[in-house]
């Protein structure tokens, strides 16, 4: 039990380094940000301000984030169709890795079409 918590806290320490690292960063630069922006209003406004500075703020973290999300996304589906894209038989890149016996035609399939082999033997386990 011990040795799988301390595996498990292994593998996210750079998440946990990082998320500790952007906490402390944010908490370290929002009083100084808060007190220039706030320090040069007059004191009946001072609220008006204060709301103000937080309806920015919530703005910008939204927008950032849906932008994150969109980006995420859009990456997300790029290197899924490179993924898919590769292991079919009819890409050079892996006609180039594949021994020419597993890219040749063996025989004619039923409908006139021509049958590739496609087991895991002709390229050592690996896919392409």
């Amino acid at each position: 039990m011990a040795d799988e918590l301390l595996l498990v806290a292994d593998e996210h320490a750079p998440v946990v380094i990082s998320g500790l690292l952007q906490g402390f960063g944010l908490g370290s630069t929002q009083v100084p940000l808060n007190i220039i922006a706030l320090s040069t209003l007059p004191r009946h406004i001072m609220t008006q301000g204060t709301a103000l500075r937080q309806l920015m703020r919530n703005l910008g973290g939204s927008i950032g984030i849906s932008i994150l999300v969109a980006t995420l996304a859009q990456n997300t589906q790029v290197v899924h169709s490179r993924l898919v894209e590769g292991p079919a038989t009819d890409n050079p890149l892996a006609q180039a890795a594949l021994p020419a016996s597993a890219v040749q035609p063996e025989h004619a399939g039923r409908d006139g079409g021509t049958q590739y082999r496609s087991d895991a033997a002709g390229c050592n386990g690996r896919l392409y």
